[in-house]
């Protein structure tokens, strides 16, 4: 083999080591780039069903209820709480029921269900509690939203 021969193949060789070294560095490239978008969509899903459920909070209403005093006597006060009205809300007792709890029926039946509870705004009804009166109540409310969605909550009053 002559020296221009064994010249050419060391060359060759160093050639074909060089391209194995770029296409390994390539490779690691490659991979990190995927890991990179793999990141960036898993970020993009999280950050679409965080505006997803924002959006579903600008159309929900939300609803509290507390027995307050007022005065010499107590009020059970239904407020909503949110930024958006609350249609067609109801209002029952559930432990103990109607004829049990501390609640006047006729006001209860007088007051709901309510047509529109707008936002920030308040209902109170009188609270007629007595020695007699049980000290935990629980309470059922249902409303509907503004998107056209229902939603009910349980709720427990405590004296």
């Amino acid at each position: 083999m002559s020296s221009f021969e064994l010249l050419s193949v060391v060359l060759s060789g160093i050639a074909v080591l060089v391209s194995l070294l770029v296409w390994s560095g390539q490779r690691k490239l490659q991979r990190e780039a995927n890991d990179l978008q793999r990141i960036t969509a898993d970020l993009s899903r999280k950050q679409l069903q965080l505006i997803k459920e924002q959006e579903q909070v600008k159309f929900a209403a939300s609803l509290s209820l507390s027995l307050v005093t007022d005065g010499k006597g107590y009020k059970l006060v239904l407020r909503n709480k949110s930024e958006v009205d609350a249609l067609v809300v109801d209002l029952r007792p559930t432990k103990p029921t109607l004829a049990d709890s501390f609640l006047i029926e006729s006001e209860l039946k007088e007051k709901f269900p309510i047509k529109r509870l707008r936002g920030g705004d308040e209902v109170r009804l009188i609270a007629a509690v007595a020695l007699g009166s049980p000290t935990v109540s629980e309470f059922h409310v249902t409303w509907q939203n503004a998107d056209g969605s229902t939603a009910m909550e349980d709720f427990s009053v405590s004296l």
